[in-house]
């Protein structure tokens, strides 16, 4: 513990580190959030359009998703979206340009490469 967090790991026990790895990953969810908030294009917010968030590595059920939201903004007509593919931590290279080109098929779409 105290090769982790140095002397805010005492006084050691269970709790503490419990306490210790949820301020940790707090922590770290908030700078991943900042991060892609920062790297939004200041265009696509700009222009009202609605922001789709997806992520993951099932290229399959990532391909029926965007399958379904197109469709349902051709119904809507008036909805302008931007699909945000946020990435994942377990995606080889090919996998991930085969989402991308799913997602990028007949839109202009933007996308953040998985964070690490």
């Amino acid at each position: 513990m105290i090769e982790i967090w140095g002397t805010r790991a005492h006084p050691f026990s269970k709790d503490k580190e419990a306490e210790l790895w949820r301020n940790e990953e707090d922590r770290w969810n908030k700078e991943k959030w900042a991060l892609i908030f920062n790297r939004l294009d200041t265009k696509i917010l700009s222009m009202g359009k609605t922001l789709c968030l997806l992520g993951g590595s099932d290229v399959q059920w990532l391909r029926s998703f965007v399958i379904q939201i197109k469709d349902i903004t051709e119904k809507l007509n008036q909805m302008d979206i931007a699909i945000v593919y946020m990435g994942t931590n377990f995606l080889d290279e090919q996998k991930l340009q085969s989402i991308l080109s799913t997602i990028t098929k007949d839109n202009e779409q933007h996308f953040f490469q998985p964070l690490e």
